[in-house]
């Protein structure tokens, strides 16, 4: 790690202490890391924690994931949302991961709140698409039904504009 990436994680987490929450990522042998948290986990500080781990944890080639907890003074809803949402992976695909350290009653509200809850409180975005050879031959239909052979490449770029 070069002086001026050390000096930036430094402002980093001096920045995120003054908000309550200090955020500590290090990357172990290989295809490890472990995420350490200190403070308070709570709406304020959870936004700018969970952009760090996003941008620092993306690309990293990671088997295991393993989040320290013990050092949360507070973790509210947000906080709780970002442990749930490392924990199944979603910055690290395929790495396990393992949250620890959480408070019994913290915990046992974690271990309730499941991928399937995830996932019905956050369904999957969806957008309106066909495959290309589908978008021809709805096209097609489309002339056919309005018999109008002349102006076929307009058509269809109208059509393309509108979706």
């Amino acid at each position: 790690m070069g002086r001026e990436e050390l000096a930036s994680k430094s402002a980093m987490n001096a920045a995120t202490a003054q908000n309550g929450l200090e955020t500590d990522l290090q990357f172990g042998p290989p295809g490890s890391a472990r995420v350490t948290l200190l403070g308070r986990l709570n709406a304020q500080t959870t936004v700018p924690c969970w952009n760090r781990l996003e941008q620092e944890l993306r690309g990293a080639k990671l088997e295991k994931l393993e989040v320290d907890a013990s050092g949360l003074r507070v973790c509210d809803g947000a906080g709780l949302a970002l442990l749930r949402y490392l924990s199944m992976g979603r910055m690290t695909p395929g790495a396990s991961v393992l949250v620890s350290g959480l408070e019994t009653g913290l915990e046992q509200i974690f271990r309730a709140f499941t991928r399937e809850d995830y996932e019905a409180f956050r369904p999957p975005v969806r957008t309106k698409c066909h495959p290309l050879s589908e978008e021809v031959g709805l096209q097609n239909r489309e002339i056919e039904r309005r018999g109008d052979h002349k102006n076929e490449g307009s058509l269809l770029q109208k059509s393309l504009d509108e979706s």
